[in-house]
């Protein structure tokens, strides 16, 4: 089953557009390539190589655009607003897309995964960030930085970040 939905953010100036496709399951956001949208994981067959998944109830998968990535590609406005909108972005990530995530499914951890600049998006506004969204703190925390959303990395894994 596939669902879309689609608010005004106010952080953003724009629309994000949220797809769902499955009921049950463990919470996936996938983001999308840099001048991607939220069905571009659909057009490129990651949501049918996932489907056995889906359907078993074991995940439930949500992609939402890049809109950060899709203003970088097109040039648009000056690089200060590229870098905004791209900062811009991540916050709207952790504070409207993983809370409508939650609010659909439960509150949970969520698995992020992306590529090229989705992969970006796993890890808002870069390494250095990684280090304050840890949980536990990442060796070489800034003294006195503190988390803007509770991350963790996943047990037994290199690169899988979950909020």
């Amino acid at each position: 089953m596939k669902v879309t939905e689609r608010w005004h953010s106010e952080r953003m100036g724009r629309d994000i557009p949220l797809v769902r496709w499955g009921h049950y399951g463990v919470p996936v956001l996938l983001f999308p390539t840099a001048g991607g949208d939220a069905e571009e994981v659909e057009r490129h067959q990651l949501i049918d190589a996932l489907a056995p998944m889906v359907e078993a109830g074991r995940i439930k998968v949500y992609s939402c655009d890049s809109a950060a990535g899709q203003a970088l590609q097109r040039n648009e406005g000056s690089p200060e607003h590229r870098m905004w909108l791209f900062n811009q972005y991540h916050q709207a990530v952790a504070e409207e897309v993983v809370p409508a995530i939650h609010a659909d499914s439960s509150p949970q951890a969520v698995v992020l995964a992306g590529a090229s600049i989705g992969v970006a998006a796993t890890a808002p506004l870069g390494a250095d960030v990684l280090e304050r969204l840890a949980d536990p703190p990442v060796p070489g925390l800034a003294p006195g930085a503190r988390p803007i959303c509770p991350m963790r990395r996943s047990p037994g894994t290199t690169g899988l970040w979950t909020w």
